[in-house]
């Protein structure tokens, strides 16, 4: 057995017993890094904002990976492991899952932990929440269907926050990094932030 298929049994059997604190651990890590590519790389800022990066770490750590394990694990259950039941749960993670729990959960935590306030709230709901749910099926969709047809269950949300490392750039940027006031320019130039 080679050194790397080592390691990747190891993972494996990590992953398998501590399925939620090993997806937390993956979920937390590849959020920070998405957001200093983010902050260095698209909006190039000179100093990295370590409490923003720690921000999305810990959402990444708190909710992101131990409620979608759980989550996905459910259905799981529920729903079995056919090609119907692929569709079902790409429906239902991409339809009313991401846009009705995952985006007004994070512009809520978003609003509170950076100090945004209500005002923030309603500016990312009712300017940012439509394009993002947007971009967001564009991504998604094609990775969660290879997720929940492809993917074993408790490699799911690893898979998946492997993707998100893309995402976390791009909702890092969205956040942060000057998108907002362009989006902003687009669909309602005459509103202050």
């Amino acid at each position: 057995m080679t050194f790397f298929s080592k390691i990747l049994q190891n993972l494996n059997a990590i992953s398998k017993k501590h399925y939620i604190l090993s997806s937390s651990i993956t979920a937390s890590s590849v959020m920070a890094i998405g957001d200093v590519i983010a902050q260095k790389k698209v909006e190039k800022q000179e100093k990295v904002d370590y409490m923003r990066t720690f921000g999305y770490a810990f959402y990444g750590f708190a909710f992101v990976a131990p409620f979608y394990s759980l989550l996905y694990r459910r259905w799981d259950r529920v729903f079995g492991e056919t090609k119907v039941a692929v569709f079902k749960k790409v429906a239902l993670d991409n339809f009313v899952v991401t846009p009705f729990i995952g985006f007004p959960f994070f512009y809520c935590y978003k609003a509170v932990f950076f100090q945004e306030g209500l005002d923030g709230l309603e500016r990312n709901l009712r300017f940012l929440y439509g394009p993002t749910v947007f971009a967001s099926s564009l991504m998604w969709i094609p990775l969660s269907t290879i997720a929940f047809a492809y993917i074993p269950p408790h490699l799911r949300v690893h898979f998946l926050i492997s993707g998100d490392f893309v995402w976390s750039v791009i909702m890092s940027s969205f956040s942060f990094g000057g998108a907002t006031e362009k989006i902003l320019d687009l669909v309602a130039p005459s509103q202050p932030l």
